[in-house]
């Protein structure tokens, strides 16, 4: 911000999150009226994944009807709060997890919406039902309808950023949706993704080898009768042979699949 500066040394040292978090204290104490910190910067207050190709201005809303605007490392919504859509976090006011989901859900791509969605459902940092009640909230939004989309599609049995993108992908090449770390025996464990009709297991292991104790429940599946899939990052960033793999595994045509990951944009998964 003009006239408001971070040592070099002390940038270094900062992650993306922490860095905005850094310029939301610098930005809005010297904001007039009542700002309450939303969105994405809300997201990132809460400790919710942080999914972006560049970092985010700082988000901010106040109450009244006028359109957003957008400053100087800032966008300020406009938009009707509640009391109890409101917390203090830091001495600063954010929007609830819940407001800040939707608002999300609102703003972001499908993907970015569903991991953000996935994550503060696995950490129980909000519920079904409260999310449910906030868009009852504000039914007369733009763009809400989309917003129950990301929500209905949510799961916080999704344990972790790769997971919630795996299913997205998988809804993207239309091919059914895989039970979520389901009991399916001693040998088998509760992998990530089940089909028990076709007997086939997914696990999604990021940027690791298998180690030893993996791959001996992996050799434990397969005599149990278990197909197995294992894929990483670098199947997500070009998902076409992972969505081929799929399709064989559980019988059906193969599809075609964006050349971009997941078909969205903003997306940059080093930040996660």
């Amino acid at each position: 911000s003009p006239g408001v500066y971070l040592r070099e040394s002390e940038a270094r040292s900062l992650g993306a999150a922490a860095r905005h978090q850094v310029a939301i204290g610098a930005l809005t104490t010297r904001l007039s009226g009542d700002p309450v910190i939303s969105h994405i910067s809300a997201a990132i207050m809460h400790g919710l994944p942080f999914v972006y190709s560049e970092l985010p201005p700082v988000h901010v809303t106040r109450a009244g009807a006028a359109k957003s605007r957008r400053g100087s490392g800032l966008l300020s919504h406009r938009g009707a709060l509640t009391p109890g859509e409101v917390v203090m976090l830091g001495g600063l006011p954010v929007t609830t997890v819940a407001r800040t989901v939707v608002d999300c859900a609102l703003l972001l791509p499908f993907a970015n919406a569903v991991v953000l969605t996935d994550a503060a459902l696995h950490r129980r940092q909000v519920t079904p039902g409260a999310l449910a009640a906030q868009l009852r909230l504000h039914p007369r939004v733009p763009g809400m309808r989309s917003a129950a989309g990301v929500v209905g599609f949510a799961d916080g049995r999704s344990a972790g950023v790769g997971e919630s993108y795996s299913r997205v992908l998988l809804r993207r090449a239309g091919l059914p949706a895989p039970e979520l770390h389901a009991d399916v025996g001693e040998a088998g464990g509760s992998p990530a993704f089940c089909y028990r009709e076709q007997r086939v297991l997914g696990e999604f292991d990021g940027h690791e080898d298998p180690t030893p104790q993996l791959l001996a429940r992996d050799e434990r599946r397969r005599n149990a009768g278990w197909q197995l899939l294992r894929w990483t990052w670098a199947d997500l960033y070009s998902p076409a042979a992972l969505v081929r793999r799929f399709a064989v595994v559980l019988g059906r045509p193969i599809p075609r699949v964006p050349a971009s990951l997941l078909g969205d944009g903003d997306l940059d998964l080093g930040r996660i």
